[in-house]
């Protein structure tokens, strides 16, 4: 908990055990006229200190869509969508695994990375087009002046046909901008429930195929060599 000089609240959280390797967040807040200023960040510092001084392994909670980025920034990943607020905030079960200090060593503060990679985050993606219509981004990697994807299922279609280019820089650290498109969080700033459940078709299919996907130099060698008698001007949306 921190507070003011005066003795107000302005941030909370609280740890609690889930069992003898994980511990759990839970009731992070910060009051509303104090955000962005840091203090959510501190408190989640000293809980994770909390629990990595206790010997627990993993931590996990349920965040709220709009919260998932922060998480993310500090190395969680989405573990899948879980329950809804009054049946309408999406909240989402995130985890971390953490470095358990040695007995009668001092836990070093976590440290923030400097932004929520679009080419490295574990979370399922989607992007918006200036259209409007959505994919899920369910492989990427930087190509040229933009971004190469594959959306799910891109394996029965041939990569070929699948593979789709968006062009224009990468900006923000989530939502990200890739020229006009937005990408965000699945399930996060009002994507749909559509790509939710296609999303779960994916991962249902993913362990059916199980050894058969491609392994991960595969699929970029694919994409780049693809791409690379693409037509010039080729995009996606």
């Amino acid at each position: 908990m921190l507070c003011d000089a005066t003795g107000k609240v302005l941030a909370v959280g609280r740890l609690h055990d889930s069992d003898d390797h994980t511990a759990q967040i839970r009731y992070m807040a910060v009051d509303t006229g104090y955000q962005r200023q840091g203090l959510g960040s501190r408190i989640l510092e000293q809980l994770e200190q909390a629990a990595a001084a206790a010997g627990y392994d993993r931590i996990v909670l349920h965040a709220r869509e709009l919260a998932v980025p922060f998480y993310l920034s500090y190395g969680y990943r989405v573990i899948a969508p879980s329950h809804r607020l009054f049946g309408a905030i999406q909240h989402f079960l995130m985890s971390r695994e953490l470095a358990v200090p040695a007995p009668g060593s001092c836990s070093e503060p976590t440290r923030r990375t400097p932004m929520a990679d679009l080419f490295s985050v574990t979370a399922p993606l989607a992007i918006r087009f200036r259209d409007g219509s959505r994919q899920i981004m369910i492989e990427r990697l930087p190509y040229r002046d933009g971004v190469l994807f594959l959306p799910p299922f891109w394996t029965e279609s041939g990569m070929e046909t699948a593979l789709r280019f968006v062009a224009g820089p990468v900006r923000g650290d989530g939502p990200w901008k890739i020229g006009d498109a937005v990408v965000t969080v699945l399930g996060c700033h009002g994507t749909d429930a559509q790509l939710a459940s296609e999303f779960a078709a994916w991962q249902d299919y993913l362990e059916q195929l199980g050894a058969g996907y491609p392994e991960r130099e595969q699929i970029v060698w694919g994409m780049q060599s693809h791409a690379a008698r693409t037509a010039k001007g080729d995009t996606a949306g």
